[in-house]
């Protein structure tokens, strides 16, 4: 039998979503690892291979954060960043999960039987039932958002 580590790293690899993962929790504590005023001023929208890319809303504030680089990777490490690109951006109006990605918006759709199935053998594999229906989740949200 599979561990539940090894089962979500495979499925998370095969969806290709580790960076997604990745950067919703560094938005999620965003907010608790820096302060104001940073946080009115820059916000994390990409996180590709270990680069995080960082939107800033002023030439001011950009100019400012290119100082603060290496504080921001160091508490930023645990949830694999590994360099920061700092670039001038719109930043989210109220919540940082917005539903744009990069002006398009994202549309789901339902899943089809076969995509279900797999989704059922995946969470079979796994004992723990707050943790199978959580991957049923994730896996579900990903594979609608995918185009068939």
């Amino acid at each position: 039998m599979r561990t539940a580590g090894s089962v979500l790293s495979s499925l998370f690899r095969e969806l290709g979503l580790e960076d997604r993962i990745r950067l919703d929790a560094v938005q999620k504590q965003w907010q608790t690892v820096f302060t104001e005023p940073l946080t009115l001023h820059a916000h994390p929208v990409e996180l590709k291979a270990g680069t995080l890319t960082v939107h800033v809303d002023s030439p001011t504030w950009l100019h400012q954060l290119q100082f603060l680089k290496n504080d921001l990777v160091g508490k930023l490490r645990s949830a694999g960043v590994q360099n920061v690109v700092l670039r001038r951006g719109a930043l989210p109006r109220k919540h940082p999960r917005n539903t744009r990605t990069h002006g398009k918006e994202i549309f789901t759709r339902p899943l089809t039987a076969e995509e279900e199935f797999w989704i059922e053998g995946l969470a079979d594999t796994i004992t723990d039932e707050e943790l199978k229906n959580e991957i049923r989740r994730a896996a579900a949200k990903a594979l609608s958002r995918r185009k068939k």
